[in-house]
Formats: structure tokens, C-alpha cells, sequence
């Protein structure tokens, strides 16, 4: 997807980016995020955990 399109995109009015929308770019480049994300385990994980959950499942 063109850099222009994607910028384009979250622009719009009313454009949300879901989680769906990041796990089809990180599917098909899943080293995608290591130019722009830097953190540590820790705080990948303390991100993570602090995030809401419906899914008992997923605990």
C-alpha cells in the first residue's frame, strides 16, 4: 500500500485503525514494526497487560 493512500486513509474523518487493519500489514511483513517500535519486553508486556479483555479465554 502506497505511504500516500495510507496517510490518505487515517486522514479521513471518522477513520479508526483497528487491530485487524495492523495484523494484515504485520501477516504480510511481520518484521514490519522493528523500523518504528522500540520498547522493551517490559514494556511491550506492561502495554499489553493493561489493554482490556472480554475473553476469558485470552487470560
Amino acid at each position: 500500500m502506497p505511504r500516500t493512500e495510507l496517510v490518505g486513509y487515517l486522514l479521513t474523518s471518522g477513520a479508526r485503525v483497528e487491530q485487524t487493519d495492523l495484523a494484515v500489514f504485520t501477516a504480510a511483513d511481520p518484521g514490519l514494526a522493528n523500523g518504528f517500535l522500540h520498547a522493551s519486553d517490559e514494556e511491550l508486556t506492561e502495554a499489553l497487560d493493561a489493554q482490556p479483555s472480554d475473553e476469558l479465554s485470552y487470560l
